[in-house]
């Protein structure tokens, strides 16, 4: 990563957050998420969880190729077209639908905070070990432990020396491949997900939308498996709309650009925004 890609706010990282200790790695579980058609990415997961002493719970996935877009109560397909600038593919609402099936598993399972990873995450030597870190700190809702991108990045809670909490000014950052949740942080954003208007790891970054209190790591704690092909969207990719037809999704990414420089400043003095 670039140096000037990090916004330099040393001065005003917060201490971490209200630690109290760390807590036993059985002490909060780990969903991954995976398709009934997709075997060969549960074995690879599998293989990687038995490689760190990592115990998961599988959500199966809602595929997409079940579902029929037109009229499905999950999504506003008009809304969608306008603020993206193309049609939905099946297989984003399917992951959409999964996401909000993990996170209605965790709720039922009663603990206080909670992994929620895709199958093709790969997991690391830190990831446990953060995790641990993680569930002693106090004043989040949901880390991701993931992205494509950190354009931008803003510190805000310094957990170690090895791992920051921050935001990004810049994105979306991409990827909802793995993320840490809290009890509070999974109802909030069941309460504000539906219906789907955006991709998933989109949405999962609208942290101004709910009060969230979302951050993500400054580089990744978990990485990704060697996929070649996205059971999302397959190999066809997405195709846009022409540009007359992407007036309201410029207006929309212009909005939400203000809004995510606006929340990757908020409280990064280590104040409380509660």
């Amino acid at each position: 990563m670039p140096a000037d890609a990090i916004v330099s706010l040393s001065s005003v990282i917060a201490p971490p957050p209200n630690l109290t200790g760390p807590m036993s790695a059985t002490a909060f579980p780990v969903y991954v998420i995976n398709l009934d058609r997709s075997p060969e990415r549960l074995a690879a997961v599998e293989a990687s969880a038995a490689r760190h002493a990592i115990a998961f719970t599988r959500v199966a996935a809602v595929d997409g190729r079940t579902l029929t877009i037109a009229g499905h109560p999950g999504v506003d397909v008009a809304r969608f077209e306008t603020v993206n600038g193309r049609s939905l593919v099946a297989g984003e609402l399917g992951c959409y639908l999964s996401h909000v099936k993990a996170l209605e598993a965790f709720l039922a399972d009663g603990r206080e905070i909670g992994l929620i990873c895709e199958d093709d995450v790969d997991f690391t030597s830190e990831t446990l070990a953060f995790m641990d870190r993680l569930a002693g700190a106090s004043d989040w809702d949901v880390v991701k432990l993931f992205n494509f991108r950190y354009r931008g990045f803003v510190p805000h809670h310094r957990l170690s020396d090895e791992w920051t909490l921050g935001r990004c000014l810049h994105g979306p950052s991409g990827s909802s491949a793995s993320y840490a949740v809290t009890r509070n942080g999974a109802r909030l954003l069941l309460d504000n997900l539906m219906p789907m208007i955006v991709p998933y790891d989109v949405a999962l970054e609208r942290g101004w939308k709910g009060d969230l209190r979302f951050y993500t790591t400054s580089r990744p704690i978990i990485g990704l498996q060697p996929v070649e092909t996205s059971t999302i969207v397959g190999q066809g990719g997405l195709i846009k709309y022409p540009f007359y037809r992407r007036s309201g999704t410029l207006a929309f990414r212009a909005s939400e650009y203000l809004r995510r420089m606006a929340f990757a400043m908020r409280g990064a003095s280590g104040r409380s925004r509660r």
